[in-house]
């Protein structure tokens, strides 16, 4: 039911008029002054307000003033009430926020049509609204979940599906497989292209990657040239192993850019949920492990995550470490070690 506050020192027409509301089905609020109307609107928030403009203390000026004031009820149609009808009056009370003026006597017809009025600008208004919200929060959710670039599932929604999945392959004691793919030198190409032919290429790659994938598996970007398959209804080897030649396959063609004919290296590196890790992020880090692997020399080029992988990975990754802070601390010391050439006897 349509709330109105009318706010009428009068008692008279203050009584009149919430009668006439009532008899129409509105629920009525009065208030006999302007501060116990400002009070009364900051509590109840009605849908609307009636409101004199000569009362004594607070006068309907200053309660338009109070009430714009306060964010709850700044925005509540407000209409003024008055036995002031020169154009002055009707300026100020417009310029300070008001939506309607009645000038006393009015009628019931008039009064009905200016609440009439004002409700459905507030509706129309608020529907505006709530549209606008709507498309703001689908962009944003858009924007928090997707690549702006490539429209490929980022980081976050990826950790979304995979939550999806959990649930399942718990349910069903079920495998999930992950593959981080690698393209290389899809990051050197994007610097070298310059900016434009860098994002045409990502793009070309994205839709390549898009037509790989079935229908309920996620393919996400998380990296400037790593990418991560998350398989959804795969359990077996054999299974994931078809996916990745699926992939290497596809990557095999040049991409044509304008002049440029580009080919790119695609390296694959696969890891389980459950036997490799249990957590989204351990499974990426040892999928990429398994990824650097396949890019060793004689490798094929897909390998799935053993322990020693990982083991070797922490082991690079110590070295290097170890280098570069014996390198800050100057802890390098250079040896020369001479060539002779034993039959003329002289240092190469």
């Amino acid at each position: 039911m349509t709330k109105i506050l009318v706010i009428e020192d009068e008692r008279a027409i203050r009584s009149n008029l919430l009668k006439l509301l009532s008899a129409e089905g509105f629920e009525t609020i009065g208030a006999d002054s302007g501060y116990s109307g400002v009070q009364l609107a900051q509590q109840e928030l009605p849908d609307l307000i009636i409101c004199d403009i000569l009362m004594p203390g607070l006068d309907g000026y200053g309660v338009l003033k109070a009430l714009h004031q306060d964010s709850a009820t700044a925005t509540i149609p407000f209409i003024f009430l008055t036995a002031k009808a020169d154009r002055s009056d009707l300026r100020q009370g417009m310029s300070l926020g008001a939506d309607d003026y009645l000038t006393k006597p009015f009628s019931r017809a008039e009064v009905l049509e200016a609440i009439a009025v004002r409700l459905q600008k507030q509706r129309l208004q608020t529907q505006r609204h709530t549209l606008e919200l709507k498309k703001t929060e689908a962009l944003m959710s858009y924007l928090i979940r997707y690549d702006r670039l490539t429209n490929l599932p980022n980081r976050f929604l990826l950790q979304e599906r995979f939550n999806e999945l959990l649930t399942q392959v718990k349910a069903d004691s079920q495998r999930l497989p992950i593959l981080c793919l690698s393209l290389e030198p899809l990051n050197h190409l994007n610097n070298t292209l310059g900016p434009a032919n860098g994002d045409l290429l990502t793009q070309a790659v994205a839709e390549r990657l898009t037509s790989c994938v079935r229908k309920g598996d996620t393919i996400a970007q998380v990296g400037t040239e790593q990418f991560a398959l998350l398989l959804a209804s795969i359990h077996e080897n054999e299974q994931v192993v078809k996916i990745a030649q699926t992939l290497l396959s596809a990557f095999s063609s040049p991409f044509h850019l304008g002049i440029h004919e580009i080919l790119l290296t695609a390296r694959i590196g696969i890891a389980w949920f459950g036997r490799d890790g249990r957590d989204l992020d351990t499974l990426i880090k040892h999928a990429s492990a398994a990824m650097e692997d396949a890019k060793q020399p004689g490798k094929t080029p897909y390998q799935f995550y053993i322990s020693s992988i990982g083991a070797k990975s922490q082991e690079a990754l110590l070295l290097e470490q170890e280098m570069r802070q014996a390198l800050e601390r100057g802890e390098f010391q250079l040896y020369y070690q001479p060539k002779v050439n034993l039959l003329p006897q002289f240092v190469l």
